[in-house]
């Protein structure tokens, strides 16, 4: 589906006539009433029967009063929806733990109890700090205000309610040329250079108005020994979208979504679909995108978002660097999102990505009807990326001698494989017995290796086929 353009949603029959809604079910219900009420059309039990009820049970047609009713009541609540963006709360709903947004007079909360069991409902959030907390906290009085007059305090609330969310400490007040009590576990608050310290425990701190103070990109919230929110790590962890799409031998493209950079102070968002080819880099979509020298021949690559902060210009480059690539004039951040890797004739191999999985089409027997040549480990180097969780296919082509077979992460301790210690195995020698095998995943190492041992090896030929990787980054 495309994205879909965002029209004015008008609400049905709301020029009808007094007398065509109908109060839903009323006639069924042995008493036609008509209304225009929301609330009243909804509240006989043959609403919430449903057609059946409101239609003799099935036997004949909804009447047009309760279907001008239903598609006005419908139509109302998703305008609602529309004006408001987070609904008012509601006494009689049923709210859920973490996952229920509400606004009262311009502050937005979250849930903090419910369950589906035991929901959240009947609790006024200004008046229930053990249902409801503040998410977004900015005040009714500086809400009135325009962006020209205090833009600072705005900032400086939102930054300290995300705060309090983030670590439980609380304060109270308003910024709005007036006091604020902080407490808990918060001492200072780092907005870029400027510095705010709380004096003592239960002492004020004050914010003088007529100050210009901006918050941007980076905010250090920091609070007392063995508790810190720190907004580095928030980005660190971000990654939304991105997605990596095989288009041919010559390109690929990533798509739109955005990841913090690898320094941790800035967010990359990339607006568009971006296809790269194997070309040297240009900005833009249809593109090279290698960094520096020409493609070379069966390669791993690294893919990054790369960002201009003096222009904002993001766009996407790969490198056989995964971590240091070659980056264009007055480009400065970046973040690995991905990897690709050619073929013999500097092709890139067809892969699926599915979230952070990504498949290769073919899968890769790196190891291919082999006689183990020993009981002993053994190290299988892999067509997959380094230190990532690889997935693969275990054969046994053939079996003389009953054996088990162990394989994994190179930094796991060597130990024989056995019955106890196996990804799969054989328990009845039976000579030219079929092909069978296991899925299984193991990390790989800085090398791109991962190691196989087996019990026995004697006339016993095996595989292990290279399906694909995990890349959590």
């Amino acid at each position: 589906m495309s994205i879909l353009t965002r029209v004015v949603q008008k609400i049905f029959g709301s020029t009808a006539g007094a007398t065509e809604t109908g109060v839903i079910g009323s006639e069924d219900a042995g008493s036609a009433a008509t209304s225009s009420n929301l609330v009243t059309i909804q509240s006989l039990s043959q609403y919430l029967a449903g057609m059946y009820a409101i239609t003799g049970g099935g036997a004949g047609l909804p009447k047009i009063e309760d279907i001008n009713s239903l598609f006005l009541l419908i139509t109302s609540q998703l305008a609602y929806v529309f004006q408001n963006g987070i609904p008012e709360y509601e006494s009689g709903t049923n709210y859920y733990n973490l996952i229920s947004y509400v606004q009262v007079t311009g502050v937005i909360y979250q849930s903090i109890n419910g369950t589906s069991v035991t929901p959240n409902v009947g609790n006024t959030p200004s008046s229930s700090p053990t249902k409801w907390r503040p998410f977004l906290d900015i005040d009714s009085t500086m809400a009135a205000n325009s962006d020209a007059v205090a833009p600072s305090q705005k900032a400086v609330k939102s930054a300290l309610s995300l705060y309090a969310r983030l670590t439980g400490a609380t304060f109270t007040g308003t910024v709005n040329g007036t006091a604020m009590v902080l407490s808990g576990a918060l001492s200072a608050l780092t907005f870029n250079k400027l510095t705010l310290t709380q004096p003592a425990t239960g002492a004020t701190l004050t914010l003088a108005d007529g100050k210009t103070l901006k918050v941007d990109r980076s905010i250090t919230l920091r609070g007392g020994v063995d508790a810190a929110a720190d907004v580095t790590g928030l980005i660190s962890g971000y990654i939304q979208g991105l997605l990596m799409t095989w288009i041919s031998t010559t390109s690929f493209s990533v798509g739109i979504g955005s990841i913090g950079d690898s320094t941790s102070v800035d967010t990359l968002s990339l607006l568009a679909i971006t296809t790269k080819t194997t070309a040297a880099w240009a900005v833009g979509s249809g593109n090279g995108g290698l960094d520096t020298g020409a493609i070379g021949a069966s390669a791993l690559y690294g893919v990054f978002l790369i960002k201009r902060p003096d222009t904002g210009v993001v766009d996407v480059l790969y490198s056989l660097s995964a971590t240091a690539p070659t980056l264009p004039a007055n480009y400065t951040l970046f973040r690995r999102i991905g990897w690709v890797r050619t073929n013999g004739s500097s092709q890139f191999i067809q892969w699926t990505q599915r979230g952070r999985q990504f498949l290769w089409q073919a899968k890769v027997a790196d190891l291919n009807a082999v006689t183990p040549a020993s009981t002993n480990r053994i190290l299988l180097p892999v067509t997959l990326p380094p230190n990532v969780e690889g997935i693969f296919s275990f054969v046994y082509n053939s079996v003389t001698n009953a054996f088990w077979v162990d394989s994994g992460w190179t930094a796991l301790t060597d130990v024989p494989a056995s019955v106890t210690n196996a990804i799969a195995g054989c328990v009845t020698a039976s000579s030219g017995i079929g092909a069978g095998g296991v899925r299984y995943t193991a990390q790989t190492d800085a090398s791109s290796q991962i190691y196989y041992r087996v019990s026995a090896f004697t006339g016993n030929t095996i595989s292990i086929l290279t399906v694909g990787w995990i890349d959590n980054l």
